[in-house]
């Protein structure tokens, strides 16, 4: 009875590491997502800038 228990108690824990690496995942991810967004915004009011004082 005890090895079930503990067998139980190895699987809830092996649960709890993979949900905390999709957590993770998911934070780099959104971390990502939002620094790319930040660069295209930045990049396009660059870009919006070099249009409006090259054209005449």
């Amino acid at each position: 009875m005890k090895d079930n228990k503990s067998y139980g108690d190895n699987n809830k824990a092996e649960q709890i590491v993979v949900n905390l690496q999709k957590l993770v995942n998911q934070a780099t991810l959104n971390r990502l997502k939002v620094t790319i967004e930040r660069q295209l915004e930045e990049m396009n009011y660059e870009i919006d800038t070099m249009i409006s004082t090259m054209i005449p």
